[in-house]
Parts: structure tokens; sequence; C-alpha cells
């Protein structure tokens, strides 16, 4: 799930994504990077994280 290896995440920004530590949240932006896509999730029990797609593994709820 997620992206795949620097392509676009199967998400977007106003999504609810969900992940393996932080849990639910609302993808806030989504911006490509070199590599890999940044994005900021802003969780509702973690607050706000920026983090790479690839790396995160954020699931599409």
């Amino acid at each position: 799930m997620g992206a795949v290896s620097g392509g676009k995440p199967d998400y977007d920004i106003g999504n609810r994504v969900k992940h393996v530590k932080y849990g639910e949240g609302t993808v806030m932006d989504l911006e490509p990077g070199p590599r890999d896509y940044k994005v900021t999730v802003d969780f509702d029990d973690g607050g706000q994280k920026i983090m790479y797609a690839g790396f995160a593994r954020l699931e599409k709820i």
C-alpha cells in the first residue's frame, strides 16, 4: 500500500490514511520530491507529521 518507490501514492490531499504507529489522520499536503513524495499528515492522536510516502507506508482508508 502507499507509494511504490517514488511513484505517486494512492491517496491525495484531504484523504484519510492510517499509519502503523500514529493511527488515522488526514493528508494535509503532498509534494513531489527528487526521489519520493513528501507527505504531511495531521494524525487524530499524534499531531502533524511530515514523512516520505515510500517509507511511511500510509494506507488509504
